[in-house]
């Protein structure tokens, strides 16, 4: 630790030969703090804090982290114990920033060591990797944060309670503004070594790109394979929870996850799978084809993916389709047509894998799947399991406490 022109005013009761208790305040113009823990060092600006009772109190105190900023305000309890003799360090710190750059703080956890690495200028998905808070730690914080950098995103306006405490990370209905959506978020992460780690999560997310969906969750394109044929804006919600790998990549076949999408005129572009069902069905093939409105409930267990019956309008078709896959890509899927220039109702069963699909017409199985009744069913379904998700990964933490 360095201090730059300090102004000490304290006192120290002595509590026994070789420990005294400081009480006072201490101003500083700069200090430069170095822990084992972080490759970077934490470098304060000018500011005071009052000590006593074994307690630190700051009050608008910056601090810049490699390329982050941070203003906390707050407390924290035993900071010498912590540093010299591995006791658990407590703060309740109220914390605001201009810039935070969690690319460059979890290379710092990740590489403690590694100076050069942590405070290289770019991130890409490929740098990041598990971390582990250390164990020693229980804050409670409160966020107000104008721009935070994660993998490739940028996000902004992140409002809400941070927990950090039995080497995990819950945040607690944090708002925030990204991808050009208005996203909450409810999360916990939790790794106790570098080699596997977990995540539960409740993400509802208003009116993004479908584009930026996939790029906010990447595992969902290969989930839902179908969501690369649409274009368009939608509403999603995604409760989930997995194991994590070294990579902080989802182990698909871990995952528990219930997710619903909405979304009104959306895009299907033509391809080779909607060009075999065009034919099948005397569609007219266009590349882009308006859809009125979909509403769909998906449900990924035990290695498979459930899609829900739900119902696609577009052009003269109404249309239900519906099916299942496993997460090695072999999927069987149905397309019941419910009103159509075609005088009688058919379906359409598509088998196989993205390489090779068998397309073969038959009776419409989902007549009766797509009622108002069936279809509140379904949705009380979807939100039953989400909200099981959710208490589960909450159980978690009340838990390990």
């Amino acid at each position: 630790m360095g201090m730059d022109r300090a102004g000490i005013g304290v006192t120290a009761e002595k509590l026994r030969d070789s420990l005294w208790v400081p009480k006072g305040i201490i101003g500083f113009n700069r200090l430069v703090l170095h822990t084992p823990q972080m490759a970077l060092p934490v470098r304060m600006q000018k500011t005071s804090i009052t000590v006593g009772n074994r307690t630190i109190t700051l009050r608008n105190a910056t601090m810049r982290i490699g390329r982050s900023d941070l203003t906390a305000t707050g407390a924290l309890h035993d900071l010498y114990g912590a540093m010299r003799h591995g006791k658990m360090l407590k703060a309740e710190l109220e914390l605001t920033s201009h810039n935070l750059d969690c690319n460059q703080l979890i290379r710092s956890i990740s590489f403690p060591t590694d100076s050069v690495q942590a405070a290289s200028e770019d991130t890409t998905g490929t740098d990041l990797r598990l971390f582990v808070i250390p164990p020693k730690i229980d804050f409670s914080l409160q966020t107000n944060l104008n721009r935070v950098r994660y993998d490739r995103m940028v996000f902004e306006q992140v409002r809400g309670a941070v927990d950090v405490r039995d080497q995990a990370i819950h945040l607690k209905g944090l708002g925030m503004k990204g991808l050009g959506a208005q996203i909450h978020a409810t999360l916990l992460y939790r790794a106790e070594d570098a080699k596997e780690g977990y995540a539960g999560f409740d993400f509802r997310l208003r009116n993004i790109n479908i584009g930026n969906l996939v790029k906010f969750v990447p595992s969902l394109d290969t989930v839902i394979p179908m969501l690369r044929s649409f274009q368009g804006t939608v509403d999603f919600n995604v409760a989930a929870e997995s194991r994590l790998d070294s990579a902080l990549n989802i182990q698909i076949p871990s995952l528990r996850s219930a997710l619903h999408i909405k979304g009104d005129s959306l895009v299907l572009m033509d391809g080779e799978t909607f060009a075999e069902i065009s034919k099948k069905f005397f569609f007219k093939n266009k590349k882009r084809n308006l859809i009125d409105s979909i509403a769909v409930n998906i449900r990924v267990e035990n290695g498979n993916v459930t899609v829900y019956p739900f119902v696609i309008e577009m052009d003269r078709y109404r249309a239900a389709v519906g099916g299942s896959q496993d997460l090695d890509m072999n999927f069987d899927y149905h397309i019941s047509i419910l009103k159509s220039p075609i005088p009688f109702k058919l379906g359409l069963n598509i088998r196989g894998n993205l390489d090779k699909m068998k397309f073969r017409l038959g009776k419409a199985k989902y007549k009766n799947a797509v009622t108002p009744v069936e279809i509140h069913k379904v949705d009380s379904t979807i939100v039953n399991l989400s909200e099981q998700i959710v208490h589960g990964f909450k159980q978690r933490i009340r838990d390990v406490k």
